[in-house]
């Protein structure tokens, strides 16, 4: 797999995030501010919290904050 120069992840899966931040943003009415301005596994750990404690919290959209999470935790399994 070639990844690409500054982020260290592939193309693919920095689009990948890049559409789950985005994904995120939208349910937040483009309000999320996200600490993490560091590397890409910096970057989905934050995500993954943020939606995990979203989650825990409860709510209509839990299960969707719940998916998301894994979806995040398994993008970082792959750096």
């Amino acid at each position: 797999m070639k990844h690409t120069g500054g982020s260290g992840l592939t193309p693919g899966l920095e689009e990948a995030l890049a559409r789950l931040e985005e994904r995120v943003r939208a349910m937040e009415g483009g309000a999320l501010a996200l600490r993490s301005q560091g590397g890409p596994a910096n970057r989905l750990s934050d995500l993954a919290g943020y939606l995990e404690a979203r989650a825990a919290l409860g709510g209509p959209d839990a299960a969707l904050c719940r998916r998301l999470a894994a979806e995040a935790r398994a993008m970082r399994g792959m750096l």
